[in-house]
């Protein structure tokens, strides 16, 4: 099947998602599919549901070259182990998935201490937006440190060490631009020199053939080329790409606004309070999705929490909380959907035609 695949998949030009059900998928099909998937520049969803391995490789597609962005591994039995491996490709004090942008791991019986490895794989990554752990027997234990990555949290000793490594390497690079994509050379104004130089050697071996006027047009030939290295090295310096569309590096790693960033553990917004390093909460999740497991009042209480601390600039827009161990009319769950109702950006542009008599809010 994956010789098959390797010679169909390249012709598919179209081809966007891939998708295997109960096909009883193992370790070596899945490293094949690792090296077939980058041969269809268009394919970025994997759906790998129903497929239990011993070995629990699916990790395996989230490695920091991948280009899946999409990824549902429903049903596949993947238990602790197969979430701490998830949750180290998710990301590590020395690397994190940049590509992933959904992932979908319902009904996979991780438990709390899945739902741990799972948050501390969001501890440091900042890629993806939209996570399910539905049905996977996860309580307040493993509900506690999601709603904690969520908000502010204190770096780990590791993650310190870490962090000062990066800032003295950081510091210690060149300023020189690094990035590969370098503008077309020309000339240097050394180069222009000898070629000048060279062109007057020339004419002077001719010159007596050469009548008075052919040395004046020669002069002329002269000036014209230094004047247009110049102008060239004018339209260079005006064309010269700006810092922020290179290529990210480690001289690159905290911008002015600050946008893209290395490592997470260079975020500019990292404090100093009490005696430890605090680090801004994940606000990239978008949508969490915890339907189906065995939260109580006292998972509400936290995330509410959290989402109070996320503030206005960023962080979930969707928790979902359905099926679970407390009542509807729960305090924390009432004011969590009251929260969650003023975030959703589709409430808000259904009231603003309201408003301006375009049409009822919902």
């Amino acid at each position: 099947m994956t010789k098959a695949l390797n010679k169909i998949v390249p012709s598919l030009h179209n081809l966007q998602t891939i998708h295997f059900w109960q096909a009883d998928l193992i370790t070596h099909t899945l490293l094949s599919l690792k090296t077939i998937l980058p041969l269809c520049c268009s394919l970025r969803t994997v759906v790998l549901e129903g497929n239990p391995m011993a070995e629990n490789s699916y990790h395996l597609l989230m490695s920091e070259d991948s280009n899946v962005a999409h990824l549902s591994l429903r049903h596949n039995q993947i238990g602790e182990e197969g979430a701490r491996l998830i949750g180290s490709a998710l990301s590590t004090i020395h690397s994190a998935n940049k590509n992933l942008v959904s992932l979908n791991l319902a009904f996979n019986s991780m438990g709390d201490a899945g739902a741990r490895h799972i948050a501390w794989g969001l501890r440091l990554n900042r890629s993806l937006l939209c996570l399910s752990l539905a049905n996977n027997h996860i309580g307040d234990a493993g509900a506690a440190v999601l709603a904690e990555i969520l908000s502010p949290f204190p770096l780990t000793h590791e993650e310190i060490v870490e962090r000062r490594r990066l800032k003295i390497q950081r510091d210690h690079s060149p300023t020189q631009d690094l990035g590969t994509d370098r503008p077309v050379s020309v000339p240097s104004s050394c180069s222009v020199e000898q070629n000048v130089s060279k062109a007057a050697k020339g004419s002077s071996k001719k010159k007596e053939k050469t009548s008075g006027s052919q040395v004046g047009s020669g002069k002329k030939e002269e000036l014209k080329l230094a004047k247009k290295t110049s102008d060239t090295k004018a339209q260079r310096n005006r064309q010269k790409p700006v810092a922020k569309d290179r290529p990210p590096s480690v001289v690159d790693s905290e911008s002015a606004d600050g946008g893209d960033i290395v490592s997470s553990l260079l975020d500019p917004g990292v404090q100093h309070i009490g005696g430890e390093i605090i680090m801004p909460g994940n606000t990239a999740l978008t949508s969490l999705n915890l339907s189906g497991n065995l939260l109580t009042e006292k998972s509400m209480q936290l995330f509410y929490s959290s989402l109070q601390a996320q503030g206005d600039g960023g962080g979930l827009l969707r928790l979902g909380l359905s099926k679970n161990c407390f009542p509807s009319d729960c305090e924390g769950f009432l004011k969590i959907q009251e929260l969650m109702t003023h975030r959703d950006p589709l409430n808000k542009s259904s009231a603003t035609q309201a408003e301006e008599g375009h049409g009822p809010a919902e």
